[in-house]
């Protein structure tokens, strides 16, 4: 039972001095990753010569973890004019048809 309580403090000190050091007026930064809806996708990906596009599940582990290094990839490419972009197939099915929930992520 110590051991409990120690962690606890511990815990709750460490949520205290990160709430005393953090920014209330921070803002993550703005992703380069677009995300496609059903109004904007044809459009979008039409106009590019070459583009990127990622069929994700919001459940899915393996798209959970491709999440951060897609971002990483989109902010690399940007300057050479490839866009990456997103779509949930779980929400926008129209345009996820041939997506198979086994293939998710699918790019």
């Amino acid at each position: 039972k110590q051991w409990y309580q120690r962690r606890v403090a511990i815990t709750a000190g460490i949520v205290e001095k990160m709430k005393e050091l953090s920014d209330p007026n921070w803002t993550p930064p703005k992703s380069e990753v677009l995300d496609l809806t059903t109004a904007d996708f044809d459009e979008t990906v039409n106009k590019q010569p070459i583009m990127l596009v990622e069929f994700f599940a919001p459940w899915c582990g393996h798209c959970k973890k491709l999440k951060p290094e897609y971002e990483k990839a989109a902010q690399q490419l940007k300057p050479e004019g490839i866009p990456l972009a997103t779509v949930d197939a779980t929400v926008k099915k129209e345009k996820s048809t041939d997506c198979d929930s086994a293939l998710i992520p699918l790019l």
